[in-house]
């Protein structure tokens, strides 16, 4: 290993990582290995049962729901984020604990796509929950106070599951009692929530960035949904047809993931034939939504509850399938990588497949992918051996991981132009005294919902061309910009 650095915050040695390993692969791109994987801190841990990163793959959240530091079983969820200038991977503030016995914390969790703001589930009680939030603040370094979005919910015999969110992290959505609940940020509190009603006893959802559009999926109606909203209304009022079907038993335990814009959807069914597994890709054609592609039999012949958990880039382009149970591995775990073939109707392998090194590793247990669709993190709880220490590992697809630090595409799922920056009414509206966004005075920030306006020829009452700043914020509920202040 060449280039090793040490990170910058005091964290403990065996979880300092590099990424400047000189991993490269001379017959084209494929899936490398970048640096060395972050381990958990203690046999049973189970660090990397659940494992979710930013749109760009440079922060994650890494959860180690049977850590001991707080309580017995009171979990951990740990952040980290690439430093562009050190090339290292620092925490991103403190850890997330909680103090509750068997709370396990970080076995339900979700870090929005911008990687500012995470959710979590915490066991309170054995048989209430809640979901809580906390926004990262880049000024102290450390994440803020936390935010209860749903409190003692009573379980039911049913567990809080699969959250998911919009962009910037101020929609969020949740499985809870087989209903699906969904809250905004209003900028004080946490909304009352608005339900998704349980028939057919809904197990799953992934919002698309913008919250505009939710994919919902059911074990016991064997189906899943695509639920929108208006971009004037706070609700998902409209819904797709029954978009998939299967037959009793095969498709339970069904997981669905939305694409960042909304227009592609995977769906998995780990028991289809037997326990093989089956996943399916679907895009919307004409306001319908239709099957695009199916991952079984030629691509998943040996794997076991293939589609345990998958993931989808930006556009649905390329998408992620573990198999943490193959037996045929002894459960070292396998992840497989797809990509759209050159004619868009259907998918082909994209890179090797990823597998675990020792048996019981259980390699795939949880995956995210970035929206370019080149970079994958992978967590397996059950390193090394079925130790349960843990571990969580990112990959970059290309020819040399010194490539992961170039600038990577824009995955925020906004665009915008000079007069018009999407569409809702940010423009010169009808003065014509100033030059409004030219050339190079516009800025948008990382989260995608603050923009900055230059016009530099703005006339004053006593002053000519003494310019003029403007700052507008996005509103995802309300679906238009608005106003906030003006520097001159």
């Amino acid at each position: 290993v060449t280039g090793v650095q040490t990170c910058a915050l005091p964290i403990s040695a065996q979880l300092r990582r590099s990424l400047l390993q000189s991993d490269q692969s001379p017959s084209g791109p494929d899936w490398l290995p970048v640096g060395s994987a972050f381990v958990g801190d203690s046999a049973g841990d189970a660090f990397g049962y659940n494992v979710s990163a930013s749109a760009d793959g440079k922060v994650v959240a890494i959860g180690a729901p049977y850590d001991d530091d707080t309580g017995t079983d009171a979990g951990k969820i740990t952040v980290y984020e690439f430093d562009d200038v050190t090339k290292t991977w620092n925490m991103r503030g403190q850890p997330i604990t909680e103090t509750y016995t068997n709370g396990h914390v970080g076995d339900v969790m979700h870090l929005s796509p911008s990687g500012d703001v995470l959710f979590y589930r915490v066991l309170i009680s054995a048989t209430h929950a809640d979901v809580n939030m906390v926004r990262y603040n880049a000024a102290t370094g450390q994440w803020g106070s936390k935010y209860v979005v749903k409190a003692n919910a009573f379980l039911n015999g049913d567990h809080i599951k699969d959250i998911t969110s919009s962009y910037d992290g101020w929609a969020v959505a949740y499985v809870w009692d087989r209903y699906i609940h969904y809250h905004y940020f209003t900028g004080e509190s946490w909304s009352s929530s608005w339900v998704i009603m349980p028939s057919p006893n809904w197990d799953t959802c992934s919002m698309s960035h913008d919250g505009l559009r939710m994919a919902v999926g059911s074990p016991t109606g064997y189906e899943m949904r695509i639920y929108t909203r208006p971009s004037t209304s706070s609700t998902f009022t409209a819904y797709s047809q029954k978009v998939e079907g299967g037959l009793s038993g095969e498709r339970r335990f069904a997981k669905v993931r939305i694409s960042g814009d909304g227009k592609r959807a995977i769906a998995s069914w780990p028991l289809f034939e037997n326990g093989r597994g089956s996943v399916s890709v679907y895009q919307e054609v004409s306001g319908s939504w239709l099957k695009l592609s199916e991952m079984r039999g030629v691509y998943l012949t040996t794997q076991q509850y293939g589609g345990y958990d998958i993931g989808i880039n930006m556009d649905g382009s390329v998408v992620a399938v573990s198999s943490p149970f193959t037996s045929a591995l002894e459960g070292r775990g396998e992840v497989n990588i797809f990509e759209l073939n050159t004619d868009s109707s259907g998918y082909v392998p994209r890179g090797t497949a990823l597998v675990g090194t020792n048996v019981n590793d259980k390699y795939g247990a949880s995956i995210s992918l970035s929206s370019s669709g080149d970079i994958l993190w992978v967590g397996a709880w059950g390193n090394p051996g079925g130790a349960n220490t843990g571990l969580a590992q990112l990959y970059y697809y290309g020819t040399d991981t010194s490539q992961f630090d170039a600038p990577l595409p824009a995955p925020y799922g906004y665009t915008f132009n000079v007069t018009n920056p999407d569409g809702l009414g940010v423009d010169n509206e009808t003065r014509n005294d100033g030059q409004f966004g030219i050339e190079e005075s516009i800025a948008l920030s990382p989260s995608g919902n603050l923009l900055l306006v230059g016009d530099w020829l703005k006339n004053s009452p006593t002053t000519v061309q003494v310019g003029e700043v403007r700052l507008y914020s996005f509103d995802v509920y309300n679906g238009g910009w608005s106003l906030v202040t003006y520097f001159t």
